[in-house]
C-alpha cells in the first residue's frame, strides 16, 4: 500500500487522464473492437484465433480472480482514494489484472 499512497500523492490531471486512457485500452470493449476489425477486414482465421485466445484468457483470468480473491486497494483501506473515472470498470477482485491480460493478448497476437 505504501507504493500506492506514493503514487496517489503525485497525481496530476494530465497524467490521470493518460492513465485512464491506457486503462481503457485494456478493457474488453477495446479488445473486441480490434478483434472484430481484424476478423472482418484482415483475415478471418486470424480473427477467430485472436477472439478464441481472448475468450479463453478472460475465462482463465476470472477463474484466477476467484481463486486468489484479492480485494481492491480502496476496499482494503478506506483512506485510499480512487479516480472516479476508473471506479465504474473496477469491479470484483483486483488480482490478476484483466486489463493486463487483455493488453498482453493483443501484444502477443501482433507477433503472429
Amino acid at each position: 500500500m505504501a507504493l500506492l499512497y506514493l503514487l496517489e500523492k503525485i497525481r496530476i490531471p494530465v497524467l490521470n487522464e493518460l492513465m485512464l486512457f491506457i486503462t481503457r485500452l485494456g478493457e474488453e470493449t477495446a479488445f473486441l473492437v480490434i478483434a472484430l476489425i481484424l476478423f472482418w477486414c484482415v483475415d478471418k482465421r486470424r480473427g477467430y484465433y485472436i477472439m478464441s485466445v481472448g475468450f479463453l484468457g478472460t475465462m482463465a483470468n476470472q477463474f484466477l480472480k476467484l481463486l486468489c480473491r484479492i480485494p481492491r486497494p480502496w476496499v482494503l483501506d478506506g483512506n485510499f482514494t480512487i479516480l472516479e473515472g476508473a471506479r465504474e470498470a473496477a469491479t470484483g477482485y483486483s488480482f490478476p489484472s484483466g486489463n493486463w491480460e487483455e493488453n498482453n493478448e493483443l501484444r502477443d497476437n501482433q507477433k503472429l
